[in-house]
């Protein structure tokens, strides 16, 4: 199960891997441990949802030195929660 939810959430560690949203993320995840773990029967997950936004200091060089360090701003808006839950259609195991 923590491997599904690496894989779906982070990807390689090399290269990431790209998401449309948080909503179709936790369904892949989802779907993908209900597929290989025949034992669960139900899965739900639930999330905060925050944004971050990168902040530029690229007018800052003194304070960061490496294009690749990246500053993201936390916001408080929108806020709450995202959740989603699978059930498989045939709970037989």
């Amino acid at each position: 199960m923590k491997q599904c939810i690496l894989r779906n959430f982070a990807g390689d560690l090399d290269q990431g891997i790209p998401s449309p949203s948080v909503q179709n993320t936790l369904y892949v995840t989802e779907k993908d441990i209900l597929d290989k773990i025949r034992e669960i029967v139900s899965i739900e997950m639930t999330l905060p949802n925050k944004h971050y936004v990168s902040v530029d200091f690229s007018q800052f060089k003194s304070i960061v030195k490496d294009e690749e360090q990246n500053v993201y701003l936390p916001l408080d808006k929108p806020s709450g929660t995202i959740y989603a839950k699978l059930d498989r259609k045939n709970n037989k195991l």
